[in-house]
């Protein structure tokens, strides 16, 4: 991975679909679907992108899934936010057996091409089962405040295009 300082001249928190613009673009090498992360956690995903400024989906964006692992027990799951509060997103597919605790970490698992493992995303809270499902959902909040987001950096998977080539030819088959 490789990681160039970019500021937020853009963002949005309190609408259904929330964007960030940052002030780099093409000319700077940024490319669809980089990572973008603050010094305090990740911020979101680079979807559109012009010579001077790139449009970032937000992790407060519906769209925006992340794969986020829990640190003591090492399952891993989809990180969504469900459109409430913005200090808050949801963590998916924890199946029932593994043992969650409220106040855990949680990281980014390394699991995609997006952002490198071991991130920081937040602390999750009480986990819950609804009836008849083999999966939790634990909210977590949190660790980077999303209104308050300023000095950001755009992360680049310097072997993306040959990863990307390696998983489609794996999904053809």
């Amino acid at each position: 991975f490789s990681y160039q300082s970019a500021k937020v001249i853009g963002n949005s928190v309190m609408g259904k679909n929330n964007w960030l613009i940052i002030n780099r673009g093409a000319k700077d090498g940024v490319e669809v679907n980089a990572g973008v992360v603050a010094p305090d956690g990740i911020l979101g995903i680079v979807r559109h992108v012009s010579p001077n400024f790139a449009m970032v989906m937000s992790l407060l964006h519906p769209q925006c899934k992340v794969s986020a692992q829990l640190k003591n027990s090492g399952y891993f799951g989809s990180l969504v936010w469900e459109g409430n509060d913005p200090d808050y997103m949801s963590l998916k597919d924890i199946p029932k057996h593994a043992v969650v605790k409220e106040g855990e970490g949680v990281y980014t698992s390394g699991y995609s091409l997006i952002f490198p493992k071991g991130i920081l995303i937040g602390i999750t809270g009480k986990p819950t089962l609804e009836a008849g499902s083999n999966f939790y959902t634990i909210p977590v909040r949190l660790r980077h405040n999303m209104a308050r987001t300023e000095d950001v950096y755009v992360v680049k998977t310097i072997y993306y295009s040959e990863l990307k080539e390696l998983q489609e030819r794996v999904r053809n088959e």
